[in-house]
């Protein structure tokens, strides 16, 4: 036996003392849950055609110069050329803009494994019903969004012109709260959009969103002005990338990027420029010849019921209607595509209009009064044929639109599906002395709408509370939304939700691993898609499809402190990591998918 120190001694007196130690040695420990991973989207093995290739469209439009612009750091030499290097600095001379870190477009690398183990289970799981057996339809079409000033950074690159917005703001945003800057550098997608599309695809995200800039593709933004080339190959690849790693790509013409040479005075978005209408019409027949072949879902706008002022979008509905119905029916009538068109709706003001109480008859009136105020001026000349609510023009007379029958013919069925943004939703009511006396006093408070909203129903807030200023609609009230836009805009192509999401409560301010794996989002998005497959199953509701905003946190309109991204990025490095909640979407919808 060796000899024991007196050092020895001593622990083993101590360990005596410590005799639980010895018998729980004995305990046989449970075996874990296995670890998940993400299940990719398989490789394609078939590509869908939705109208003939460019090669055989390129003579359906005029002939159009196209060219590439020296680079922003070079110094022009050729003034006087109306569309010259020279002429497009002068465009960006009032704006100062940073250099992006990288200036070419980075290969993707794989994911590494270790990066697409799913998390646990959520504590709490959605309540679908006694039958848990609910599926979404096979044709099912579900994603993530982005928008292109808001992503790919890279303003000034590549020959893009400024935008309005950025005319507009020239580098200050002061106003925009914590976290604000420019668009200029953002998420650098432009360069690094490969990866991004490969990230998606390894955690089988079906379906990429996205706009195309129009300052990109025409930045002098007026018909008749040269076509960027590398604009033309950058979104070709694009698209060719999305496809190849089995996704679908979904395309917006328009997210409020118009050109600076198109900045109008009365209209923060520039559709009444007096040549809105025809250089949209050119941007988007210039994008139609070369990607129709690829794309088969297409909105023309993205929310173009937003404007800064009340009745601001009421006015230029008509030059939005009339672009995007031009733009529609040139692509039936001439490229004699498949693909579906629609244009996005977003709920302004107070959002989704519930009443406040459903079973009282002047409760429901007043919502449904003011979901016509927020959409119907929109929709009904889109989907009905017919022009704009009743309720409006007697209220605000010429301030909202009215149309010939010819223009209502023209406007009807240009979109095939009703496609909508969730972010919020209040609870209406008659105002005192009711609808009639309120819309007969422009002095009342409550003047256009005249119904009373409500955040609140007993003590409990209508939204969910995401970051400071931002709330979002819950699961609860999705069923009576998607059973409302079906029952007042019926169409064949059914209903997209087009964009929803949460920014999580102060996520500037967490560390990354506690963005990870925070639980606003997934608490915000599972019980949402729990909803919308109840919708399809138990309520007969054509749900066309849904896209989570966003698909990586980005440029919120002068800030960056809205992290509504299902991924998160490094702002110095930008290097990308998944947050829990594009598992736990992406995981809900898989499980519940048909085979």
């Amino acid at each position: 036996m060796p000899t024991i120190s007196p050092a020895s001694g001593v622990v083993l007196a101590l360990l005596a003392n410590f005799s639980w130690i010895t018998a729980q040695s004995d305990y046989q420990w449970p075996a874990y849950r296995p670890l998940e991973y993400a299940t990719p989207v398989p490789n394609p093995t078939t590509t869908s055609t939705f109208a003939l290739p460019y090669a055989q469209l390129s003579g359906l439009i005029d002939p159009r110069s196209t060219t590439t612009w020296d680079s922003p750091d070079s110094t022009p030499t050729d003034h006087g050329i109306e569309y010259g290097n020279a002429a497009l600095s002068s465009l960006w001379a009032p704006i100062p803009v940073s250099s992006p870190p990288f200036t070419s477009t980075v290969s993707p690398t794989p994911i590494p494994s270790s990066e697409l183990i799913k998390p646990p289970p959520l504590p709490i799981a959605p309540t679908l019903s006694s039958n848990d057996s609910l599926k979404f339809p096979t044709n099912f079409q579900w994603g993530f969004a982005g928008a292109a000033l808001q992503i790919e950074g890279a303003t000034k690159n590549e020959g893009r012109g400024p935008s309005a917005w950025e005319n507009r703001m020239r580098g200050n945003f002061s106003s925009s709260g914590e976290n604000a800057g420019p668009p200029d550098i953002a998420t650098m997608n432009y360069y690094l959009y490969k990866q991004d599309i490969a990230r998606l695809a390894a955690v089988g995200v079906q379906s990429y969103s996205f706009s195309i800039s129009w300052s990109r593709i025409v930045p002098f933004g007026t018909a008749g002005s040269p076509i960027n080339k590398e604009a033309i190959d950058h979104y070709n690849d694009l698209i060719d990338t999305v496809i190849s790693y089995g996704m679908k790509p979904v395309v917006t013409l328009y997210h409020f990027d118009t050109p600076a040479t198109l900045q109008s005075n009365t209209s923060f978005f520039s559709y009444d420029h007096p040549d809105f209408i025809d250089s949209f019409v050119y941007y988007a027949q210039t994008v139609l010849v070369h990607y129709s072949d690829r794309v088969g879902t297409w909105y023309t706008f993205n929310e173009p019921t937003i404007e800064p002022s009340i009745s601001g979008s009421w006015v230029t509905s008509r030059y939005v209607l009339e672009a995007h119905a031009k733009v529609v029916r040139w692509y039936r009538d001439v490229i004699k595509g498949d693909a579906l068109w629609s244009m996005k709706f977003d709920l302004t003001d107070t959002g989704f209009a519930l009443p406040l109480d459903p079973s009282n008859a002047s409760d429901v009136a007043a919502a449904v009064r003011r979901n016509e105020f927020t959409v119907g001026y929109f929709a009904r000349p889109l989907f009905l044929g017919e022009n704009p609510p009743q309720s409006m023009v007697e209220t605000v007379g010429d301030k909202v639109p009215t149309y010939t029958d010819e223009e209502l013919e023209f406007f009807n069925g240009t979109a095939d599906f009703f496609a909508f943004d969730i972010y919020t939703a209040t609870y209406h009511s008659e105002p005192e002395g009711g609808f009639t006396a309120c819309a007969a006093n422009p002095e009342n408070a409550l003047y256009p709408q005249c119904t009373v909203p409500s955040r609140t129903r007993g003590l409990w807030e209508a939204n969910f509370q995401g970051n400071p200023d931002r709330i979002a609609v819950p699961a609860e009230h999705v069923r009576a939304m998607l059973g409302f836009w079906q029952a007042t805009y019926p169409t064949k192509g059914g209903i997209t939700i087009a964009e929803f999401g949460l920014p999580a409560y102060k996520a500037a301010n967490m560390s990354t691993q506690h963005i990870q794996n925070d639980l606003a989002q997934s608490n915000f998005y599972v019980p949402i898609l729990a909803e919308v497959l109840k919708a399809i199953n138990l309520d007969g509701i054509h749900v066309k499809g849904l896209y989570g905003w966003s698909f990586l946190d980005n440029w919120e309109w002068g800030q960056y402190n809205d992290k509504y991204g299902v991924q998160g990025f490094n702002a110095t490095t930008q290097e990308r990591f998944y947050k829990r909640a594009i598992f736990d979407y992406a995981g809900f919808i898989q499980d519940h998918m048909e085979e």
